[in-house]
């Protein structure tokens, strides 16, 4: 990844415009055309993240012929074929001629990528929810069309008003999403325009989406044994207390709010430990405990699953800590108690250990709410003093819920313009957006932010949210976990 991609561009050199300018006839009107093509794509690519190598960008070819991989070559760009086997990620897919290519080669197209293909071709190929509309690629017979960054979940919410607007919906989750190039999803890492982003959209949005960010097998095996110490606590609760959590209207004591579990309501508990959970993060080095990361520490020394990802320290320590010219030469009072002074070093954070929010099928709709109230009510928005990190541990399923937030709400202006003189919520529903998140995705929100859990209508899947809290450290969570009594005996 470089600062510079105006390189991509092609060469200067005037012999290869003589070529160009030589090309007469179908054949050379047909090569104008690829090359227009390819042009775009280079220009496309620079303006989407100037910082990845044209090299870097995985470009598939479906049917190609000579000139068309001639002009994406001069762009430099990897290309793939799509007849063959499969690249698991792509940033575009170039169908040429009347290709009919399998369903396969569009779900391997990453969200924010680009798809081009001829003109009579584009409608019969792709779902239009799935997809921007298309641009006309000019001086060519090409369009194009962009994958959406991240897919509504507008099968939940029936209770909707019809006058609510899914496109609408869909624009704000545009803004509040960083779609990762296939260089960055491979490495499991954030371009600095990415980062950049990120950090505006929760500046900007309370929230950001970022895709694709994490390894969908090590979300897996964290949802696994979340669900694992949930079912070991659930049959000691029933054994030793008569509750019964997975099934509440037979259970004939309530649940109360345990060291290691807190019932959020019916079948939707917080889960902050148990011997799954405890073995997995023995395995991996993780000492499961909460960490206060300094602000003079580099991130990249960190490699604990999702608290201790580089990137999203590194966009969470920027969230909290903007800057604003010259201004922090002023923070004198940094000297005190042995600190660094007025270097504009960020502040420390605390960063949980990874828990997990889980919902049964039957879970209802949660009550719209915020996680933590603003420090100060002069201000529209300070900096974030409390972020917290979502990631899927369960595959996306249609009917088994998600998390639903409402764009810009944790600003205490709109709170205040759309439902601070009232109890009724209905206001801020056209802000409302719902992501659709698969393993690997990734929420940061600011936890001021208006947001609540969807329900669980499917018939068995049993949903795996993990969430790690991170804060300054100077703020306390006023839930203290330590108080309460155990469920599982302490060794």
């Amino acid at each position: 990844m470089v600062d510079d991609g105006y390189d991509m561009f092609g060469s200067d050199d005037e012999k290869d415009d003589d070529v160009v300018e030589d090309e007469g006839g179908a054949d050379g009107d047909d090569m104008r055309e690829k090359e227009a093509m390819a042009l775009y794509l280079s220009t496309f690519f620079l303006k989407r993240n100037p910082q990845v190598k044209p090299k870097d960008r995985i470009v598939g070819v479906f049917n190609p012929g000579e000139g068309s991989v001639s002009a994406l070559e001069q762009r430099g760009f990897s290309l793939v074929s799509l007849s063959g086997i499969l690249p698991l990620h792509l940033d575009a897919a170039v169908l040429l001629g009347q290709s009919r290519p399998d369903g396969s080669i569009l779900n391997n197209l990453l969200p924010g990528g680009i798809l081009v293909s001829e003109e009579s071709n584009c409608p019969a190929i792709v779902n239009d929810k799935e997809y921007l509309t298309p641009t006309a690629i000019e001086q060519s017979k090409y369009v194009s069309r962009i994958k959406r960054s991240v897919k509504a979940h507008t099968s939940t919410c029936p209770w909707l008003p019809s006058s609510f607007s899914h496109n609408i919906e869909r624009e704000h989750l545009e803004q509040g999403t960083v779609a990762l190039s296939a260089s960055e999803v491979g490495l499991s890492q954030m371009a600095e325009s990415s980062k950049r982003k990120a950090v505006e959209s929760m500046q900007e949005h309370g929230y950001v989406v970022i895709r694709n960010l994490l390894r969908p097998e090590e979300c897996q095996k964290w949802g696994t044994a979340v669900l694992e110490s949930v079912h070991m606590a659930a049959d000691k609760l029933l054994k030793k207390e008569n509750v019964n959590i997975l099934e509440p209207q037979n259970s004939e004591n309530e649940p109360q709010s345990y060291r290691e579990m807190s019932m959020r309501e019916d079948l939707r508990l917080d889960l902050r430990d148990g011997p799954a959970l405890a073995k997995l993060r023995n395995d991996t080095g993780d000492t499961g405990q909460p960490v206060v990361v300094s602000g003079k520490t580099e991130t990249e020394n960190f490699h604990r699953f999702l608290r201790g990802h580089s990137c999203l320290l590194d966009v969470i320590r920027r969230t909290m800590n903007p800057k604003k010219g010259e201004l922090y030469k002023g923070n004198l009072g940094r000297y005190n108690f042995e600190g660094s002074g007025p270097d504009g070093s960020f502040q420390d954070i605390r960063v949980s250990q990874v828990g997990g929010i889980v919902s049964f099928p039957g879970a209802a709709d949660q009550s719209i709410h915020a996680d933590c109230s603003h420090l100060f009510e002069i201000f529209d928005c300070h900096p974030a003093h409390y972020i917290n990190i979502f990631a899927p541990g369960v595959p996306f399923h249609e009917k088994a819920g998600g998390t639903a937030f409402f764009h810009g709400s944790h600003n205490l202006k709109f709170t205040a313009k759309h439902c601070g003189s009232t109890d009724d919520y209905s206001n801020v529903f056209p802000y409302l957006v719902r992501p659709s998140l698969s393993l690997g995705d990734v929420v940061l929100f600011d936890c001021r932010i208006l947001h609540f859990g969807l329900s669980n209508t499917s018939d068995s899947v049993e949903r795996a949210l993990l969430y790690c809290n991170t804060t300054q450290a100077w703020f306390t969570d006023p839930k203290n976990w330590e108080d309460q009594r155990p469920i599982f005996e302490e060794s």
